[in-house]
């Protein structure tokens, strides 16, 4: 196999982390759009905000670019971090519905993360990065 060939195989580690963060973010984009107080200055910054942090690394990390990945890593440690606290915070105002979801999406995100760092998700990636210019 040549070395074209090898850098447009994406690892099954890649292919699952790209499904579980496409479902990630149809999930949140539908709550989203549903639950949104549109009209709201706060509901349409944050909508752009959701798109910009989770739709944008999305496509970045289909075409390969590591530093999305990386991006994805310390935006997921943030929201998890984070999780716990607005867990204590809030859980009381949430259905049971969304207790399901608040914890299946820090799961999910955690999966993710561990998916894109995997051995070969780091070869794959790697193998995206543009060669030094020879000079």
């Amino acid at each position: 196999m040549g070395n074209i060939e090898h850098r447009g195989a994406r690892p099954v580690a890649v292919k699952l982390a790209l499904i579980l963060l496409a479902f990630d973010f149809a999930v949140v984009f539908m709550m989203n759009l549903i639950y949104a107080e549109w009209g709201n200055v706060f509901s349409d910054v944050s909508f752009a905000v959701l798109l910009i942090f989770n739709g944008l690394p999305l496509w970045f990390l289909f075409h390969g670019k590591n530093w999305a990945r990386w991006f994805v890593a310390i935006v997921t440690v943030i929201e998890v971090g984070l999780s716990f606290w607005l867990w204590s915070r809030h859980h009381q105002t949430f259905s049971n519905m969304a207790t399901v979801w608040f914890w299946l999406d820090s799961l999910l995100s955690i999966i993710i993360v561990i998916a894109l760092f995997h051995a070969s998700s780091n070869r794959w990636f790697r193998g995206h990065q543009t060669p030094p210019i020879a000079g």
